[in-house]
């Protein structure tokens, strides 16, 4: 299978929070305030933006695939806990993985796909960007849509396992990054990677 194929794959699997459709309700029934629910994102946007540089300057160090890896594996810890910590602290620290997540994903999967698609032309690149997103897409709909037959026919008792499925879609999607090729971008000058410093 290509690398290409295998990141359209993570992608998919990656927009399968099957939880957030029913995050608020989630937390609201483990009693939870809506401000809370709020102020947690606060906590996803300052780790995503204060980790951005470390961890891209990680990625140009030892490659976009590990960034990738650790980006899921974060991702799929935030979503445990939040399992095991259904409260305000679980939440908090929830979000703080994901932001974590996001920095490490951020610009990695892009990089990655460009040096795969390198050795073809421009358009080669644009398509399999496009599928990438795409997929990752598809993955939000039919998330949502198990999310909503979940919660139709079991109510609330369905949350734990929406927010357990969320975690492991998002674990497998690291798995199969684990499969990638290791392509390391040529960085001609010291300043336009990690010896920006």
């Amino acid at each position: 299978m290509l690398d290409a194929n295998k990141l359209q794959i993570a992608s998919f699997l990656d927009g399968m929070y099957f939880f957030i459709p029913i995050l608020t309700l989630y937390m609201l029934d483990n009693g939870v305030g809506i401000s809370t629910i709020v102020i947690a994102q606060v906590f996803y946007s300052i780790v995503s933006f204060s980790m951005e540089m470390p961890t891209g300057l990680l990625a140009d160090k030892y490659g976009q695939k590990l960034s990738i890896v650790l980006g899921y594996l974060s991702a799929s810890i935030g979503v445990v806990l939040l399992y095991f910590y259904p409260d305000a602290f679980g939440l908090y620290v929830c979000y703080s993985f994901m932001g974590l997540a996001g920095a490490f994903l951020s610009g990695s999967q892009e990089a990655l796909l460009f040096e795969y698609m390198k050795e073809t032309e421009k358009s080669s690149y644009q398509k399999a960007y496009a599928a990438m997103v795409s997929s990752g897409v598809l993955g939000v709909i039919v998330s949502s849509a198990i999310a909503g037959l979940m919660v139709q026919q079991y109510g609330a008792s369905s949350y734990p396992w929406l927010i357990a499925m969320t975690a492991g879609a998002v674990f497998l999607a690291g798995l199969v990054s684990t499969t990638l090729s290791s392509v390391r971008a040529q960085i001609s000058k010291d300043e336009e990677g990690s010896g920006v410093f």
